[in-house]
């Protein structure tokens, strides 16, 4: 069978977390059946130990432990090279450096694959970092091998679910063309690229070949497209972020304009960041939205509200309890019951994305960043967009902040109030991708209450 997903696992140097998890994923998918439908390897973000074997502390504990002593012994170490971020589907950084270090070499629709292994540990608890056991002891390997195993063990699962809900032959390009006879528009489907989990990628090409960018999903929800559009033109404000044009949309596809992507860097982030405070600034007349919205595929209720903290408890939290177990969903309750007191100085509605994370932003060839999948737009808190920027990792964040300072000062408590707004989309996670998600919540729920303390 060919393989249907590749995995790659990224830590510092190759010879020990990396290969740890690659060592623990391939015997779990070979228990599994699923040997051939994923590839798995692993590389370092550094280059100080390419060509080596795993270093034998990591390559005992895994004999310990009775994993294959032929796959821990042709292990030889490789650095990351910038070509592999579009031959995997899914590239799983062991903490947040070496994540932020693969999302400043990575182009903007390259990081929508860049997650972190814990990510998916249902005892992380907040804790998303797999220790470095290099300049440890013998046991630090050890409390290693635990967090991996049970990180890729919901990995597999994860991966497992998604074979199963994929159809058993992918059309090729060829045989999806993209009509929209309304828009007198007729798209030619020419390659995949890479994307976030929920739709389908294109570069495409219009009847005069001209490139356009194609999002498409079978079996859409309703109005999925749609509100995406919708939520552009929301957000297209005079002096704020850029957004590309919609050409285009169907019930299974959105077209729009192709944009030429270049490498994050400081300068374009600082002028992003104005950007998003002039963008943020333009204040529609409530918080919420006049019809509802996407995260994913999840719809997003956006009843208009006349204060900030009863929208987000009615229509960002509550909404999402169902991810967590029955157990754990007291917290969250209790930051929705006292969210008056948690949610600062009373600000007015902005004009927010609301799905605001590093891989909804593209960093353009023209020198601007570049604001993509509009879906959630609405009139919410400003800091919810920075907090979500903030959550994932963003290249040049403080680039970011302080030219959004320059335009906009935030109040000088919003960093504590981070975990608050990070609230709704770990719960959003939690839904769609489980794994250590909803440990997450919690302990941001936990976090966030800790102001009144």
């Amino acid at each position: 069978m060919a393989a249907m997903v590749a995995v790659c696992f990224v830590c510092l140097g190759n010879i020990c977390r990396s290969p740890m998890a690659t060592v623990v994923t391939r015997q779990l998918l070979a228990e599994r059946g699923l040997s051939g439908a994923v590839q798995v390897s692993s590389a370092g973000t550094g280059d100080w130990h390419v060509g080596e074997p795993m270093d034998e502390r990591t390559a005992a504990v895994l004999r310990r432990r009775g994993y294959d002593g032929a796959e821990i012994a042709r292990h030889r170490a490789r650095r990351f090279e910038p070509a592999w971020f579009d031959e995997y589907d899914l590239i799983l950084a062991v903490d947040e450096e070496n994540l932020r270090a693969l999302q400043r070499r990575a182009a903007a629709h390259q990081r929508g694959k860049i997650r972190l292994l814990r990510e998916f540990d249902p005892l992380a608890d907040g804790d998303v970092d797999v220790p470095d056991p290099y300049y440890g002891g013998p046991e630090g390997f050890d409390t290693v091998l635990a967090m991996i195993e049970r990180s890729c063990t919901a990995l597999v699962d994860e991966l497992e679910r998604r074979l199963a809900g994929r159809s058993a032959a992918p059309t090729s390009p060829a045989e999806r063309p993209v009509e929209a006879a309304d828009a007198g528009l007729s798209v030619t489907l020419v390659s995949r690229v890479s994307g976030g989990d929920i739709c389908e990628s294109w570069r495409g090409a219009d009847r005069h070949g001209r490139p356009v960018f194609v999002k498409t999903l079978r079996n859409a929800p309703a109005g999925f497209f749609t509100a995406e559009a919708r939520g552009r033109e929301f957000l297209a404000v005079p002096g704020g972020p850029p957004l590309p044009e919609i050409l285009a949309v169907t019930e299974d596809a959105l077209v729009v304009s192709w944009i030429e992507e270049d490498r994050p860097n400081p300068r374009a982030a600082r002028e992003f960041g104005r950007r998003l405070a002039r963008m943020h600034a333009s204040a529609p007349p409530y918080f919420g939205a006049a019809e509802p919205g996407f995260i994913g595929t999840l719809p997003l209720p956006n009843e208009p509200t006349a204060s900030w903290p009863e929208f987000y408890a009615k229509c960002r939290l509550r909404p999402f309890l169902q991810a967590l177990p029955r157990r754990q969903r007291d917290v969250v309750e209790e930051v929705c019951d006292v969210i008056d007191r948690l949610a600062g100085p009373t600000e007015p509605p902005a004009r927010i994305h609301g799905d605001l994370w590093s891989g909804n932003l593209v960093w353009a060839a023209d020198g601007r960043v570049w604001l993509v999948d509009t879906a959630a737009a609405h009139g919410g808190h400003r800091e919810t967009d920075l907090a979500m920027l903030a959550l994932f990792g963003t290249p040049y964040f403080d680039d970011i902040l302080a030219g959004y300072h320059e335009v906009a000062p935030l109040d000088p408590g919003w960093r504590r109030r981070l975990p608050l707004h990070q609230l709704h989309p770990l719960l959003v996670h939690a839904t769609l991708f489980g794994g250590g998600y909803a440990e997450r919540a919690v302990a941001a729920a936990r976090t966030a209450l800790e102001i009144l303390s």
